[in-house]
């Protein structure tokens, strides 16, 4: 019996790098026409490249998850992480400063926040944050119109410059252990309820009332939101609105528009949809209306164009639209029913309506003039509830925007449950109208 000696592995084989051009970041957007300049409102190319943007962004989230988890990213696929941490991204931040010897966290890093906001207002007159832009406009107001000593929007500077400054900054000292932006409400609230003192920082007289009006209330509110949970160097929680905004990315990238073959029809049926909601939200300024999905990418384009954007919405209002992205739950639900209510009065169309590939082809085929009494959108819905659009599935559908709020799920009117509750609501408005 002969033994055979093994040969010698072989080598891998070599490879050379290949001489290639580099891929043309731009070259997807060649078939779009993009303006040089911003517009007043979106355009079905301005809105797909923020789709390929907003694609662009999901896929770099995933590789990163995928790969090496930076910045708390985690495979979407995957359980969440559930590792505890301690530094500045994380919720539970604790840091031993090499200075003091101070412990460092997210409440002290806020009231110090407030303190140097304070210590601005003192020294360079600087106003601190919510106090610049009226509630009812988004404005400043005009010059002149009232004096600083009795302005309602001004009152939180007053109040935090003349009276609570000594205090206010007095709360960061060797002397005090954890202070937080509770002591601070507690120091407001103490001073409002002093009539001597509200006479005082608004000029009033002995015989004037000595109590807050409702505007200097919610001038104070407005004052506090900007430093209670934010840890920031902003007005704004940027840690918070990013993971809003993703949520809103993923759903965007779930629904695709961006490959569907009616994608420029989408566009064109959303942008339409998104100055009808512009103009039912100018013209009911009391309720709370609330965006579908569609709606809301569009809205998020045409922000993307600050300037134009300011132009037109104060233009066609008289003040400035904010897009609040932090809604109650029960005022989402209370007022997306507002606004498809309002929407299919005013303009004989659904307006939670499934824009998943299928039913955008169907819709765009379908859309002609009413024939024999029957309205576009009751044949588009009848044409939809006797295809296979009832397969439809509910979480690759745009119905209600909730990425700003934790929110019930609402049933896809492609499905039963969806169906049945469209035509509960058609008989109801039938009943209103044969009533009327």
């Amino acid at each position: 019996m002969s033994l055979e000696i093994p040969s010698k592995p072989r080598k891998p084989p070599t490879y050379t790098p290949q001489d290639t051009t580099p891929q043309d970041l731009t070259s997807s957007f060649a078939t779009l026409t993009l303006s040089p300049h911003p517009v007043s409102l979106p355009t079905p190319s301005t809105c797909l490249a923020h789709l390929k943007l907003l694609h662009a962004i999901q896929a770099l989230k995933l590789d990163i998850g995928y790969t090496d988890g930076l910045f708390g990213i985690w495979d979407a696929k995957a359980e969440i992480n559930e590792i505890e941490g301690s530094g500045y991204g994380d919720r539970d931040l604790s840091h031993i400063c090499h200075k003091c010897s101070g412990y460092v966290n997210h409440d002290l890093l806020r009231v110090a926040k407030f303190r140097k906001e304070t210590e601005n207002l003192i020294m360079r007159d600087w106003p601190l944050g919510g106090t610049i832009l009226t509630p009812n406009t988004g404005l400043p107001d005009a010059a002149g119109t009232l004096p600083m000593n009795s302005a309602a929007l001004h009152f939180p500077n007053r109040l935090i410059g003349i009276e609570l400054r000594s205090k206010i900054l007095d709360l960061i000292s060797p002397q005090r252990a954890n202070p937080t932006m509770n002591d601070v409400k507690i120091l407001i609230e103490n001073a409002v309820a002093n009539k001597d003192l509200i006479r005082k920082l608004n000029n009033r007289k002995l015989t004037e009332p000595g109590y807050l009006r409702r505007d200097e209330r919610v001038a104070i509110r407005l004052m506090m939101a900007r430093y209670w949970e934010n840890t920031s160097i902003f007005a704004l929680e940027l840690g918070g609105a990013v993971i809003r905004q993703g949520v809103f990315i993923e759903k965007m990238k779930n629904l695709d528009w961006l490959h569907s073959p009616a994608a420029t029809q989408t566009m064109e049926r959303l942008i339409l949809k998104y100055t009808r909601f512009i103009t039912i939200l100018s013209e009911n300024a009391m309720h709370v209306c609330v965006p579908t999905l569609d709606v809301d990418l569009a809205w998020h384009t045409a922000q993307l164009s600050p300037q134009t954007y300011f132009t037109y919405t104060t233009s066609l209002t008289g003040k400035f639209i904010d897009h609040d992205d932090k809604v109650s739950e029960d005022a989402l639900e209370t007022g997306f029913e507002f606004t498809s209510k309002t929407y299919e009065k005013l303009y004989g169309e659904i307006y939670s309506e499934c824009t998943c590939w299928y039913c955008e082809v169907i819709r765009s085929r379908h859309s002609g003039p009413r024939l024999f009494g029957t309205s576009k959108s009751e044949k588009l819905n009848n044409a939809f509830h006797d295809s296979a659009a009832q397969f439809c599935p509910p979480d690759n559908s745009a119905h209600i925007s909730t990425h700003n709020a934790e929110s019930r799920a609402r049933p896809s009117p492609c499905s039963p449950e969806g169906r049945t509750r469209q035509r509960i609501r058609e008989s109801e408005s039938t009943s209103e109208g044969e009533g009327a």
